[in-house]
């Protein structure tokens, strides 16, 4: 499954609308974002989130929890 987004607001957290999360983004924009393994951009246990900076990708390991949310960096 492909997700696409556009036009996404810098201010808040924006959930992944694919319902297992992603394993693997391209940020083909001209922003960075932070990733986070949970739906509300909280860090857990030491997990600060994934920096992604522009027209980069970044792919989970198999055994790593999906991306489920991002943040957009201004």
């Amino acid at each position: 499954m492909e997700v696409s987004y556009s036009n996404t607001l810098v201010k808040g957290c924006h959930r992944i609308d694919i319902p297992r999360g992603a394993t693997h983004v391209e940020n083909n924009t001209r922003v960075d974002v932070v990733l986070y393994r949970t739906a509300n951009c909280k860090k857990v246990d030491g997990d600060d989130g994934v920096y992604v900076a522009t027209t980069l990708s970044d792919l989970t390991a198999p055994a790593s929890r999906p991306w489920r949310s991002f943040s957009v960096i201004h």
